[in-house]
C-alpha cells in the first residue's frame, strides 16, 4: 500500500530530478520480464501436434500466467540493439511453440499460427530460431497476422507499453496453410487456443487494479514533497513534477473511456468521474486553505496546500454553456418539460451514502470499478 504524504505549510513547486546510482546499466531480455530470469520464471509451452488430418495445441497448465515485466532502474536495454523494441515496456516470452512429436509435413502444406485478437496495446516480437530476431510479427507495427512456424521450439516476445488492464490475452488459431501463402488448405482440421498474461497497470501505485484516489492522491503528495521516487516518474523523463500528473491524468482517461470518451481526465475533476462540476467544488471547499496534498481533496497544482490556485484550476476546467450546448445539441428543440427531467434525473444520480467505515467512502464508477475516495461520502450510479 503506498502511504499518502501530508505537507504542512505552503510548499513551493519545483522539479525534482529522480536520483540515479549513475550510468544506465544495458541488460539483455530474460525469460521472465524485466531481470526474471528462466530459473524464476519456466518456459511455459503450447505444444502443437498434427496427425495427417487434424492439428491440436495443448498449453502446459503446470507453470502459472506469465507476468509481463518492465525494467527497473538502472537497468535499460541498448536501443542499438535488437531488442531495444522492448525499452520501457513490460515484457515476457514464457510461452513458447513446441513440437509434441514428430511432425510430417502435407505436400506444399505447413503449420501456419494467424492472430485472432489481442488486447488493445499488446505487441509481439519474434525471436530466435526465427530471424530477424525482434522483427514485429501478429499485427504489431503493421505486420502480417499469420505467421509460419519453423517447427522447431519458438519463444516470441509479447510485450505492452504503460498497460491499461491486469490480464491481457492473444488468442491464435494453429493451421495446415499454402507453404508460401499461408492460405488455410481448407481439407485440414485447425486448433484455437488463448493465451493469457498478467500485469501491473501502469499508475496503479497501490497495485490493486484501478486508478483511482488513492494512486493520484500518493503521486501528488510526492511532487508536493518533493520525492525522487522514480515509481511515479509516470513519464519517465528521470524527473518527478506536474508532467507526472498529466501523464496519470492521460493514463486514467484510457482506461476509463466510457467517462471521458479517451480523453484525459480533467484538471479539477476531484472524484475522477469525468465531470468538472459542484461535486469536485464540494471536494475543494471542505479542505480549502488547508494542507493537503491530495488531488481528491482539491490540491490539484501539488504544491501541498488547497487554496485559490486550486480554486482557479476547478473554474477553468469547468464547461461553458456553449460546450454544454455542443455536447447534448438534441436538447435544444426538445420540449421544456423533457429538459427539466432531464436535469431532474441528473441531479438524482448523486447519492450521498456513509460506507459505515469511518472516513473511508467510494466512488462508484461502474458495475465492476470503483474509485476510493477519502474525502467524498458519495455514491455515483451511472447504471
Amino acid at each position: 500500500m503506498v502511504k499518502k504524504q501530508s505537507v504542512f505549510g505552503v510548499a513551493m513547486m519545483m522539479t525534482v530530478t529522480i536520483a540515479s546510482t549513475g550510468m544506465a546499466e544495458f541488460v539483455i531480455p530474460q525469460m521472465g520480464g524485466g531481470t526474471i530470469g528462466q530459473g524464476l520464471a519456466p518456459m511455459k509451452h503450447a505444444d502443437i501436434s498434427f496427425d495427417g488430418t487434424s492439428i491440436g495445441v495443448h498449453v502446459d497448465t503446470s507453470v502459472g500466467v506469465p507476468a509481463l515485466r518492465a525494467l527497473e532502474e538502472p537497468y535499460e536495454f541498448d536501443p542499438q540493439q535488437p531488442w531495444g523494441v522492448l525499452s520501457d515496456k513490460a515484457y515476457n516470452f514464457q510461452y513458447g511453440w513446441n513440437s509434441s512429436g514428430f511432425l510430417s509435413m502435407p505436400a506444399d502444406g505447413w503449420i501456419w499460427i494467424e492472430q485472432l485478437s489481442s488486447s488493445d496495446g499488446l505487441e509481439i516480437y519474434q525471436r530466435p530460431p526465427a530471424t530477424p530476431a525482434y522483427d514485429p510479427i501478429f499485427g504489431t507495427g503493421g505486420s502480417g497476422t499469420r505467421w509460419r512456424w519453423s517447427l522447431s521450439m519458438t519463444h516470441n516476445v509479447y510485450a505492452i507499453e504503460n498497460p491499461l488492464q491486469r490480464e491481457l490475452s492473444a488468442a491464435y488459431r494453429v493451421y495446415i496453410g499454402d507453404d508460401v501463402t499461408g492460405e488455410p488448405l481448407p481439407q485440414y482440421n485447425s486448433a484455437e487456443v488463448t493465451l493469457t498474461f498478467a500485469a501491473s497497470v501502469w499508475g496503479d501505485f497501490d497495485d490493486n487494479g484501478m486508478l483511482g484516489c488513492e494512486d493520484i492522491d500518493a503521486l501528488i503528495g510526492a511532487i508536493a514533497a518533493g520525492e525522487s521516487d522514480s515509481s511515479f516518474d509516470m513519464n519517465r523523463d528521470g524527473m518527478l513534477n506536474l508532467d507526472d500528473r498529466d501523464a496519470w491524468l492521460r493514463q486514467a482517461g484510457l482506461a476509463f473511456p466510457e467517462l471521458t470518451g479517451g480523453e484525459p481526465i480533467s484538471l479539477g475533476d476531484a472524484n475522477l468521474d469525468g465531470m468538472v462540476d459542484d461535486i469536485d467544488f464540494a471536494a475543494w471547499n471542505s479542505s480549502k486553505f488547508s494542507s493537503v496534498a491530495e488531488w481528491c481533496r482539491g490540491d490539484f497544482n501539488a504544491d501541498g496546500v488547497v487554496d485559490v490556485r486550486d480554486y482557479d484550476i476547478w473554474n477553468a476546467g469547468r464547461p461553458t454553456p456553449a460546450a454544454i450546448q455542443n455536447a447534448v445539441p438534441e436538447v435544444i428543440h426538445a420540449p421544456c418539460w423533457l429538459l427539466v427531467v432531464t436535469l431532474v434525473r441528473r441531479r438524482s444520480a448523486i447519492v450521498r451514502q456513509p460506507d459505515g467505515r469511518g472516513s473511508d467512502r467510494y466512488l462508484e464508477v461502474t458495475g465492476s470499478r470503483r474509485y476510493r475516495d477519502r474525502s467524498l461520502p458519495i455514491v455515483r450510479d451511472l447504471d
